[in-house]
């Protein structure tokens, strides 16, 4: 895709995508947004290309839309502001391969992969229902991986990236963790541990979910708190003997 002076690649969203009969061409319906001009005209065209590198796995569909550099040339904003927005504008890129797709699945840049989901036609590759690292249904969380579940819990338990894990248990889908949030507000002096250590520890519940944990409650109360209003299953072994923890 050349782009014409002055002009800068553009966002775009890709809403459709299909292989033809051929198996050896791809088209995409894609929109995006153009540039108003002074004119009042609307500028922006939309292409891409494909890089095919032999991965038996997946081919790369670069599509990107192209429009006036309204970042290196501010004075194309005027024309939006006296005369409104333009449209947004669909169109139908057309991309030819040079060797079969042969039922990979497609990375479309910077949008991800897209997965065949019925005859020619692709679908984008999302979770829940579709892991975009392997195109392929994501498993669920399972105590059989600490390290994932270490992981889930300082990405996605707001405990912070410096939070002490201290006293961890699982079992089946279920998983309780007490997490030092301390630990990580402020760091070591004079070469010895943290001051804030200790200071400030959650106990967290957890439930496997696809692929990853979910902290379905959190306590400093003795034992399991009310995490069985949240989920009646809950196994209490995970907690009931727990001793309450520090808070500031």
């Amino acid at each position: 895709m050349q782009l014409p002076g002055g002009w800068a690649f553009a966002d775009v969203t890709v809403r459709t995508l299909h292989v033809g009969d051929d198996d050896r061409s791809l088209s995409a319906e894609v929109a995006m947004r153009p540039v108003r001009m002074a004119d009042g005209s609307c500028a922006g065209e939309s292409g891409g290309w494909v890089e095919d590198e032999d991965n038996p796995d997946v081919i790369w569909a670069m599509i990107r839309g192209a429009s006036p550099n309204v970042v290196a040339d501010p004075s194309l904003l005027g024309p939006e502001k006296a005369q409104g927005a333009c449209p947004e504008k669909v169109a139908m890129v057309h991309l030819a391969m040079d060797a079969p797709l042969g039922g990979r699945d497609i990375v479309v840049q910077p949008q991800g992969r897209w997965v065949l989901t019925n005859g020619h036609e692709y679908g984008l590759c999302e979770l829940p229902n579709c892991d975009p690292d392997t195109g392929e249904p994501p498993a669920t969380a399972s105590c059989h991986d600490r390290a994932a579940l270490i992981d889930d819990i300082r990405t996605l338990g707001d405990v912070g990236v410096h939070a002490s894990i201290g006293e961890s248990r699982c079992q089946g889908g279920w998983a309780m963790a007490e997490v030092d949030i301390g630990a990580g507000a402020c760091g070591p002096a004079d070469g010895r541990s943290s001051s804030c250590a200790g200071q400030r520890i959650d106990r967290l519940f957890l439930r496997a979910g696809t692929p990853h944990w979910e902290v379905i409650g959190r306590t400093r109360e003795v034992g399991c708190g009310t995490v069985t209003d949240v989920a009646a299953d809950y196994p209490l072994a995970l907690c009931e003997d727990r001793p309450a923890l520090p808070s500031p």
